[in-house]
């Protein structure tokens, strides 16, 4: 978003800290609370004090620098409360990955196993997406903003508008391979459910619980990492959006209750995952054996975690428990 005639020149000078403010707001003017609307300005800069502002129109003008402005859209993910409880269930072997590298593993859209990670919509209802972007773009050329006057002809119009939605196309291609993402499990309470989807390594598996506030701190406060909910929709009556399609997931993964943190890396992206640094001691509150493994696989689980520094507690599944009568 260029400078706005009559409004202050941008700095452009952005700092992590300053789009932390940004997603910490959360489409809000800090100053009166009155939240962003799509298309509103929303002004980020510091005031004479150089306390860090974000702010609407209506209190822009408590800004010395101004450096970003940018046009808001809302989130088309839903973000959870930073205390929501998350679980990551995994085998034995991508848990010693994990302590051992220090690292959270996150997977390149194209590699997981669902076809549909990235996509819009099914390939049998695509003519339908084709002919209504071409004719956003047609009616965005021909009503461009005011004070530019269009001189195309209908032939130019519409070449124009088909180079524009084949750079859309491209861009949702190569997405796939610039997108990665860690998948976690919502929940106040592990899963039998979540158990049972391992079930042929059931015997070797853990799982971590944590928080969204824990994962967004143990990742070091990367602004640049989006946490969010998977949205389930039905691909045979809505498509995903441009935009957000990594936050969509067919109807029948709904049992899953995703959220996932999402990073893009669009310089020589890795070929399979990215290893993000994570601090452990921040990530885990604690380290679950699944209910149908053998004693000798926890106490492995306690030593891996003690030879490694973990200080989280190592719990039996509450699954196994024996009930009384």
């Amino acid at each position: 978003m260029g400078d706005i005639p009559n409004l202050p020149k941008m700095t452009m000078n952005l700092t992590v800290e300053l789009e932390r403010l940004v997603r910490d707001c959360a489409g809000k003017c800090m100053i009166c609370g009155s939240a962003f609307n799509d298309h509103d300005t929303e002004h980020v800069g510091y005031d004479e004090n150089l306390t860090p502002l974000v702010v609407g129109d209506c209190h822009a003008g408590l800004l010395s620098e101004t450096v970003i402005r940018y046009s808001y859209s809302k989130p088309i993910y839903s973000i959870p409360p930073r205390s929501t409880v998350v679980w990551r269930y995994m085998d034995f072997s991508k848990f010693m990955a994990l302590i051992n590298s220090k690292s959270l593993f996150f997977t390149r859209t194209d590699r997981f196993e669902d076809p549909f990670e990235g996509a819009k919509g099914p390939l049998s209802r695509k003519q339908i997406w084709d002919d209504y972007y071409l004719e956003v773009m047609r009616t965005a050329i021909r009503n461009p903003p005011p004070g530019y006057v269009v001189t195309l002809s209908d032939d130019e119009v519409e070449k124009r508008a088909v180079e524009l939605f084949q750079q859309l196309e491209t861009a949702g291609n190569r997405d796939r391979t610039t997108t990665f993402v860690s998948c976690w499990y919502e929940s106040e309470y592990e899963s039998d459910a979540m158990w049972k989807l391992f079930s042929r390594e059931a015997g070797y598996m853990v799982a971590i619980s944590s928080t969204v506030d824990q994962l967004i701190m143990s990742l070091g406060d990367n602004p640049h990492i989006k946490i969010g909910r998977v949205n389930y929709i039905d691909y045979n009556k809505s498509y995903a959006p441009i935009n957000g399609a990594v936050f969509m997931k067919r109807k029948c993964f709904e049992h899953e209750k995703e959220i996932r943190a999402v990073i893009r890396i669009m310089k020589d992206p890795p070929e399979y995952g990215y290893q993000a640094p994570v601090d452990l001691h921040q990530l885990i509150s604690s380290i679950h054996v699944s209910p149908v493994s053998d004693n000798w696989f926890a106490d492995l689980v306690r030593d891996a975690t003690k030879m490694y520094g973990v200080n989280a507690p190592v719990i039996q599944s509450t699954l196994r428990d024996k009930p009384f009568f």
